[in-house]
């Protein structure tokens, strides 16, 4: 995600929508209000501008009495008068009168790469998103009521209802008016799949507002001290072949006009990004794993007959540390003795027992492989960015070959660390 901070970024909003026009159809708006205090508190919304050749949802209207949760089409110039150069805190969408937020624009204005999950916002396709009327000053009352009435989807909280109407998913929430989020996509080009196998990558690439062979594509990629930076690739056909000369640790692709450099679509790959990249796969060939399993247990490889308590540890170790495999099948004497469990199960054991014995939430990929007829689970843990990570309260690290607890030492300055960069100049939203 790249962001930048505008002195005017209502006029910069206006121009992108005044450009790109011909794309879109209307703007579907989707609304969480609630009732506090006689106002209409218009604590949360995302307003999307429609392709001309995709599908409007149906408009709705779900009461709960305090909580009304709203769905409203509007035409690109209705929209935009929603927001006049004097901004008021009262805005009237169609039948939905004097909802009250905060007043005009943030500075701050988001680049989201396609099939990314930043600011929850979810989207096929790269955007802009703008933000206002938020009011981090003005608290609401977030209850606790189930949310069930008739011809109404059923929730058990407020949260949980913002969530699925709006399609996101937050950990956490403190109860301050957001206000909307606009998001402008760009259908210029986009990255539409990511395959990475070893060091063979696989792009797919679509364009719809752009000639193709307007498009580069530009890689920087990097593992330990290597690194790899690409020429031109030329987009040629829509699915690319590139080989570089090591397996990428971190990875960036760059999707951009050639003729003038702008940049349409990017991804991250590596460490916190690697499970939030929806359109990425990860594909570890067996040749490589065998190899692996050849040459033993050592600082970045783990081998298990199976899932056991130990296994955790080493999830939490790798993720404390540089980051590692565990490949599950393989016995105390390098046999490959295979997994043989209903794959998908597995998967989904192994992801909740991270899920629910692990904080922070550690990101690992999990991938069957089969070698020599053999199928071994392999579970790829990144070098975590929320360090440190715990199980039952202790972190672990790697050390050779062996999980060891991290002492107090160790904790203390990772912890100095975190508060440091706590205090940098950004506010995560």
């Amino acid at each position: 995600m790249e962001y930048e901070n505008l002195d005017d970024p209502r006029s910069e909003f206006l121009k992108r929508v005044q450009k790109t026009s011909n794309w879109f159809k209307n703007v579907e708006i989707s609304l969480v209000i609630v009732k506090e205090k006689e106002r209409n508190l218009l604590i949360e919304g995302n307003a999307t501008f429609v392709y001309k050749d995709d599908e409007n949802r149906k408009e709705v209207t779900y009461d709960y009495g305090r909580v009304v949760l709203a769905r409203r089409i509007l035409e690109i110039n209705e929209f935009m008068k929603l927001f006049p150069s004097e901004p008021s805190n009262i805005l009237d969408i169609k039948d939905l009168k004097s909802l009250f937020l905060g007043m005009g624009f943030e500075q701050s204005v988001y680049h989201i790469p396609s099939n990314s999950e930043e600011l929850h916002v979810l989207l096929d396709w790269p955007c802009r998103v703008y933000r206002y009327g938020g009011d981090y000053n003005t608290s609401y009352d977030g209850g606790r009521d189930f949310l069930v009435k008739p011809n109404c989807p059923p929730f058990p909280n407020l949260n949980d209802a913002i969530d699925s109407f709006l399609d996101e998913k937050h950990d956490f929430r403190d109860h301050r008016i957001v206000g909307l989020k606009i998001i402008l996509p760009d259908y210029h080009a986009r990255i539409k799949m990511v395959e990475i196998s070893d060091n063979n990558i696989s792009v797919e690439i679509e364009s719809r507002e752009i000639n193709q062979d307007q498009l580069l594509l530009k890689i920087n990629a990097k593992h330990g001290q290597k690194r790899f930076l690409s020429d031109d690739i030329f987009i040629n056909q829509k699915i690319l072949s590139v080989k570089i000369p090591f397996d990428p640790e971190t990875m960036y692709l760059f999707l951009i006009d050639k003729i003038n450099g702008s940049l349409f679509d990017f991804v991250e790959y590596g460490n916190y990004t690697t499970n939030r990249l929806r359109h990425t796969t990860i594909k570890t060939s067996s040749e490589l794993i065998e190899s692996l399993i050849t040459k033993g247990e050592n600082k970045n490889i783990e081998l298990k007959r199976q899932m056991s308590s130990q296994f955790l540890e080493s999830v939490v170790a790798f993720a404390n540390t540089d980051g590692g495999k565990i490949i599950l099948g393989v016995d105390d004497r390098q046999n490959i003795v295979g997994i043989h469990d209903d794959f998908s199960n597995l998967e989904k054991q192994i992801r909740g027992t991270i899920r629910s014995m692990i904080q922070p939430q550690a990101e690992v990929n999990v991938e069957l492989i089969e070698i020599r007829q053999s199928p071994v689970v392999v579970v790829t843990i990144p070098k975590g960015e929320n360090k440190p990570y715990l199980l039952d309260g202790i972190a672990y690290v790697r050390n050779g070959e062996a999980d060891v607890a991290m002492g107090r030492s160790e904790l203390d300055t990772i912890y100095s660390s975190k508060h440091s960069s706590d205090r940098l100049p950004f506010r995560s939203l």
